[in-house]
């Protein structure tokens, strides 16, 4: 089960079976670079 909760306009936290993710965006776009951004998390699952 997969589950997503908004932290603020460009961070979310994604739970995957007992992982928790951070996926935020850089500052320069808006965010905080509390984590990887959601692009950075599709190429990384692409990679893997």
């Amino acid at each position: 089960v997969i589950s997503v909760k908004q932290i603020d306009s460009f961070a979310s936290q994604v739970k995957a079976r007992h992982f928790t993710l951070i996926s935020d965006e850089k500052p320069w776009n808006g965010g905080k670079n509390r984590g990887p951004s959601p692009l950075e998390y599709i190429m990384a699952g692409l990679g893997a």
